[in-house]
C-alpha cells in the first residue's frame, strides 16, 4: 500500500476517533527503534505518562518500540504520517540535516573537558538550546521534512570489541569499526581503521559474524542489545565522546498544527521529562554495566598514553576544521561561527549540570533553560 494511502487512512482514523470521544481527547502514535523494555523504550513511556498526567488523560500517547518504524525508516515514516511522533537520528540522514549534523559531529570534544561523566547531560541541553533557539536553519531542515523538533538526549559511548584487544594505535590498523557518526569515521580513518555501516539493532550479528571487529556504542547496549554475549574487550577512553545527534520526540508537522497551544506545551514538558530520564539513566547505568561486564570476564582495557594523546590531538584539530568541512561539503554559511556558538553553549551547560543529581533536576533545567522559552504561538507553524 502506498505511504500516502497509509497516511490518509491513519489521519482518517484519528478524525473518526475524535468524533466519538471527548472534544480534547486524542491518541498519538510514538514510534522508536529501541528494543522493548530497553532504557530507550522506558524513556518513551516517561514521555507518555507525563503527557497523560498533564492532560488529565486527554493525550494518550501509544508507544511502538521497533515495530511501526525502525530507526532507518523513521524520517520517511514520520514525514508521511505513519507515526505522529518519532525518535529521529540526525546522522542517519546527513543530506537532509547538514546543520544539525555539523554540531552533532562535535561530541568528541567531551574528551577535553569532562572529568565526571557529565558531558552527555550537558549535551542534552546544549543541542536542544542550539537547535531551538540559535539555529533557524536547523528548524528549516526539519520543516522541509514535515517535522517539528522538541528536544534531544545524549549518551556517552565506548568501544566494544569482539576479538581484538586494542591498546595502541597500531592495534587499530585494518580493523572494521562500526562508527555511527562522521566524527568517529574521521578518527577511524586517521588511525588506519575501516568503518562499516551497521544499524544499531544489527550490531550483535555484526560482531558475532565477524563483519565488525569493534562497535562504538553506549555501555547500556551491553544489556539492551545483548552485546555482553559478543564482546571480549571494552575501551573507555578512545575515541570518546558520545551520540549527540538525536531528535527524540519529533512531531509530524500536521499533527503539531492540529494541537492546541496547551497541548503543544504538554508535548514540550513531556519531552523535557524524557530528556531528563534517558540521559540521566544512561549516565547512571554506564558504570554499572561496565562493572557487570568485568564480573563476566570481559576486560576493560587500559590504552597506551600515546593513543590517548593522538586521539585528543585529533579531536582538537577536527573541531577547528569542522566548519570549513561542512561549508565545503554542504554549503553551510558561517559554519565556523556556528560551531563556535555550539561550543559556547556546551561550555555553559557543563556549568549548569555540574550539580545535577537526578533526572528530575535535569528535566527542570531543560524546561527552564530551553523549552519554556519557545513561542508556542509560532514555533513549528
Amino acid at each position: 500500500m502506498p505511504i500516502a494511502t497509509i497516511r490518509n487512512a491513519a489521519l482518517s482514523g484519528l478524525a473518526a476517533l475524535a468524533l466519538t470521544t471527548a472534544a480534547e481527547a486524542r491518541d498519538l502514535r510514538f514510534a522508536h527503534g529501541f528494543p522493548p523494555g530497553s532504557i530507550g523504550d522506558q524513556s518513551h513511556h516517561v514521555f507518555a505518562d507525563k503527557a497523560k498526567e498533564l492532560s488529565n488523560g486527554d493525550l494518550n500517547v501509544q508507544i511502538f518500540p521497533r515495530s511501526l518504524l525502525s530507526f532507518t525508516e523513521m524520517l520517511g515514516g514520520l514525514r508521511d504520517g505513519i507515526a505522529d511522533i518519532g525518535f529521529l537520528l540526525f546522522p542517519y540522514s546527513p543530506a537532509e540535516f547538514p546543520n544539525s549534523n555539523m554540531v552533532a559531529d562535535m561530541t568528541m570534544m567531551w574528551n577535553l573537558s569532562d572529568t565526571d561523566n557529565r558531558a552527555a547531560l550537558a549535551w542534552t541541553g546544549a543541542l536542544s538550546e542550539y537547535v531551538m533557539l540559535n539555529c533557524p536553519e536547523c528548524l528549516d531542515e526539519l520543516k522541509a521534512q514535515n517535522a517539528v523538533y522538541t528536544g534531544s538526549q545524549a549518551s556517552q559511548y565506548v568501544m566494544l570489541c569482539a576479538n581484538k584487544k586494542v591498546v595502541t594505535a597500531e592495534d587499530l590498523k585494518g580493523l572494521n569499526l562500526r562508527a555511527p557518526g562522521s566524527h568517529w569515521a574521521r578518527w577511524a580513518q586517521a588511525v588506519g581503521a575501516r568503518t562499516v555501516s551497521v544499524p544499531a539493532n544489527e550490531t550483535f550479528e555484526g560482531l558475532t559474524q565477524g563483519l565488525v571487529d569493534c562497535t562504538l556504542s553506549p555501555a547500556v547496549d551491553l544489556v539492551d542489545l545483548s552485546l555482553m554475549d559478543a564482546v571480549k574487550y571494552i575501551v573507555v577512553e578512545v575515541p570518546g565522546g558520545g551520540f549527540g545527534g538525536t531528535a527524540q520526540s519529533t512531531v509530524n508537522s500536521e499533527v503539531w498544527k492540529d494541537l492546541s497551544k496547551a497541548e503543544r506545551e504538554i508535548i514540550m514538558r513531556a519531552s523535557a521529562a524524557m530528556s531528563g530520564s534517558q540521559s540521566w539513566r544512561y549516565r547512571m547505568l554506564h558504570n554499572e554495566y561496565l562493572d557487570r561486564a568485568k564480573a563476566k570476564g570481559i576486560e576493560v582495557v587500559e590504552i597506551s598514553p600515546d593513543l590517548l594523546t593522538m586521539t585528543q590531538d585529533f579531536t582538537r584539530a577536527d573541531i577547528q576544521g569542522i566548519g570549513a568541512s561542512y561549508e565545503a561539503k554542504f554549503g553551510i554559511k558561517n559554519a565556523g561561527q556556528k560551531a563556535e556558538t555550539m561550543q559556547k553553549i556546551f561550555d555553559r551547560w557543563m556549568g549548569l549540570v555540574a550539580n545535577v543529581e537526578s533526572a528530575e533536576q535535569l528535566e527542570a533545567l531543560m524546561w527552564d533553560e530551553v523549552l519554556s522559552k519557545v513561542d508556542l504561538d509560532s514555533y513549528g507553524l
